[in-house]
């Protein structure tokens, strides 16, 4: 057998292969993006509501009522400040600075 040259491929044809390959890479990534914005939409919609709609979202039992939580900690303070013997902040009769 002869000594055989491999096959040499033209120019012409690696130059529209490449584009092509970017083409194809571009427009994968592009669906790619789509869908995964209407993933993250649908998942954001079902757990965020902003604006005229917030009356709709149901109470958890995570319920904080900023008025009681006041009112537990003046007591703790209350009793911390009794406990050591010291005049609490609150206390009228605690006096001023100055004159």
């Amino acid at each position: 057998m002869e000594n055989q040259e491999p096959l040499l491929i033209p120019e012409e044809s690696k130059t529209s292969k490449s584009k092509k390959d970017w083409k194809v890479e571009l427009m994968l990534f592009l669906i790619l993006g789509v869908l995964l914005g209407i993933v993250i939409k649908t998942e954001a919609s079902k757990r965020i509501t902003m604006g005229y709609e917030d009356y709709k979202t149901p109470l958890g039992e995570q319920v904080y009522s900023v008025n009681e939580i006041q009112k537990e900690l003046a007591e703790k303070a209350k009793e911390e400040s009794t406990d050591e013997g010291t005049v609490p902040a609150t206390d009228p009769l605690g006096g001023t600075c100055g004159n």
